[in-house]
């Protein structure tokens, strides 16, 4: 047999450059394959510390903690507390099963969301609870609705901030949503968009001590309480306290729904862009009241009534000041406006610096306009000029003088009390079943009377 020689083994080279070209294309797989983007559900069980950690990998569905890139689902009562630690996510979601209550509470601590689609009470008879002690939450994403089709309840203490800086944000955003917040201490809620309260379901805000809400930070955005649907829109906002409130474009209160504000104690709400009460004829409903020391600033017009129903209540010395110094109300088609001054004490209306008392004016508003004093002050005077096609009434105990060089058209009816002036302030026809005091200066003008009341002139005129 012949032998043969061993074969040499057969080597392959690569030159440098192919070696190279091979790790770029490695490396731009690796930066082009997708971020984990995963759902987790709460299911840890519980009331022990342990069984609420959100950084317990075991109370995880996928049995480890969310990542910033992931989805939160929460359907216990029994929910994760964050507990002087910060967590990111991509969205939250809360209540998404039907008749499921979900709970999130966070403590010293912050969170923040990063993606669309948070819902807060996703499922029509789901309940969220969301509880807020000195913390913060920051979100960068579409929109945050608290109660977005069941409902919600949110209660903040201390210093906690909820900042939302990608979107719209508010309380009940679908029909069949309900939401109540309540805001305590020195909290703050911030929308950078519009913010709107009962925006297409039933929204409630209570504001007490200092706190603060900062509605569409951003310029053009506005505020509204009573939303976007005529039949399920209904916003209700209580400010106590030292509260405060600033719209930086118009506030809404009765968009298309119904609307209602009430401001006392010292609160204060501040709309740059004005204010307008009942916005949509037939359906638009808005009513505010302020009471004490409170204010309401508009920083352009005040309209009682757009193109719906609107009035404002000023009671026990409430305070409204309108940078143009017009107050219309009853402004369009089937309007109704009307202004109201109760309590013990009356209320004012001022413009801005040197403006003095504003202008009330009623427009053309086929549902009326009318200011209805009702005060039982004893010496209540009232200095604004009344115009246009307003009627006057007095229906309270107490007594009210008109100083206004007033053109109003509608006529005066006196029910109760005294309504003292002269006769460039007390205008139109006059039905006394209470007590007028007319100053006639001469000459005279020519007025009509009637009623059961009592009827004392004084002055030179006839």
């Amino acid at each position: 047999m012949k032998a043969h020689a061993p074969r040499a083994k057969a080597r392959h080279y690569c030159s440098p450059a192919a070696l190279l070209g091979a790790g770029i294309a490695a490396l731009m797989l690796l930066a082009g394959a997708p971020a984990r983007a995963a759902t987790y559900t709460w299911t840890g069980t519980g009331t022990a510390a342990a069984a609420r950690n959100w950084f317990t990998g075991s109370n995880w569905s996928g049995g480890s903690v969310p990542l910033a890139t992931d989805m939160v689902i929460i359907n216990s009562v029994n929910g994760p507390v964050l507990d002087s630690v910060s967590a990111t996510a991509a969205n939250i979601q809360i209540a998404t099963a039907a008749g499921a209550a979900g709970r999130l509470e966070l403590n010293n601590a912050s969170l923040a969301t990063t993606a669309a689609n948070t819902f807060i009470a996703t499922q029509s008879t789901g309940t969220a609870f969301i509880v807020m002690r000195d913390s913060t939450w920051t979100s960068s994403s579409d929109n945050i609705n608290f109660g977005n089709n069941g409902r919600a309840v949110v209660d903040l203490f201390g210093s906690s901030t909820i900042n939302i800086t990608g979107g719209d944000t508010g309380l009940a955003q679908n029909a069949t949503a309900s939401a109540v917040m309540t805001m305590n201490d020195s909290s703050v809620w911030i929308g950078r968009n519009t913010v709107h309260i009962g925006l297409r379901g039933s929204g409630t805000l209570f504001m007490n001590d200092n706190s603060s809400l900062l509605a569409g930070a951003a310029a053009g955005n506005n505020f509204t309480i009573g939303g976007n649907s005529a039949t399920t829109g209904r916003g209700w906002m209580e400010a106590a306290d030292a509260a405060r409130i600033t719209a930086a474009g118009f506030a809404r209160i009765g968009m298309q729904g119904t609307g209602v504000l009430i401001l006392r104690d010292s609160a204060t709400m501040t709309a740059n862009a004005g204010v307008f009460l009942g916005m949509t004829a037939v359906t638009g409903s808005g009513a505010v009241t302020v009471a004490d020391s409170a204010m309401l600033r508009s920083g352009a017009g005040f309209t009682i009534g757009e193109n719906g129903a609107g009035v404002l209540t000023l009671r026990d010395g409430g305070a409204v000041q309108v940078a143009s110094g017009t107050v219309v109300l009853a402004r369009l088609g089937a309007a109704s406006g009307r202004l109201e001054i109760t309590g013990s004490r009356g209320g004012v209306i001022t413009g801005t610096g040197a403006m003095g008392a504003a202008v009330i004016d009623g427009g053309p508003g086929t549902g009326g306009a009318r200011v209805v004093f009702a005060h039982g002050d004893a010496n209540y005077v009232f200095a604004n000029r009344l115009a246009g096609t307003l009627s006057v009434e007095h229906t309270g105990a107490g007594f009210t003088t008109l100083t206004g060089a007033n053109d109003y058209t509608g006529g005066t009816i006196v029910r109760g009390g005294t309504l003292a002036g002269t006769t460039d302030s007390v205008r139109g026809d006059i039905t006394a079943d209470g007590a007028v005091v007319l100053d006639v200066a001469a000459p005279g003008r020519t007025l009509a009377l009637s009623g059961s009341g009592l009827f004392n002139k004084t002055g030179p005129g006839t």
